[in-house]
């Protein structure tokens, strides 16, 4: 993905020319504000393995993970899509998880290689490749509290 990159400059010119990443760059490290386009969830390894194996895997997910064990995932993600539950928000501050609040450095790996942080799964260069917070939030609600009755399923 970034195999061919040699300087900090032209990782920030794949990540928003590829892959849609607003990158910019701070101190030769790359990185994007969360907004209403492209946001963040993070969450505990646990759990993000866990919604790693629940999402569905015809639609791209970036993860962002540190490569020291246990170290929090970091789902990418775009903007809502209908209505989220509280009951969504709450279990995954249940869990010790968050959305990103808006205007929050999140950090981009600068390379290939499995150090510091790096790409648990990589973005996609299709439109619309990240899934929607609503989404991600619902998968999360499914996940902790598995109530058939209370969980609309959304795409």
């Amino acid at each position: 993905m970034l195999a061919t990159c040699h300087s900090p400059r032209e990782v920030a010119y794949v990540y928003n020319r590829r892959y849609r990443i607003p990158a910019e760059l701070f101190h030769h490290q790359a990185f994007y504000l969360t907004g209403d386009a492209l946001g963040a969830i993070e969450m505990p390894h646990e759990l993000g393995k866990r919604v790693w194996s629940a999402i569905d895997r015809r639609f791209a997910t970036p993860i962002i993970r540190h490569a020291r064990a246990g170290s929090p995932w970091i789902y990418v993600v775009g903007p809502n899509q209908g209505h989220v539950r509280s009951r969504a928000l709450a279990a995954l501050k249940s869990q010790e998880g968050r959305v990103v609040p808006a205007r929050t450095r999140v950090w981009l790996p600068m390379s290939d290689h499995q150090t510091g942080w790096t790409w648990h799964s990589q973005p996609s260069r299709e439109e619309d490749a990240v899934p929607s917070r609503t989404r991600l939030l619902h998968t999360v609600l499914n996940i902790v509290d598995p109530d058939p009755v209370s969980v609309r399923t959304v795409r």
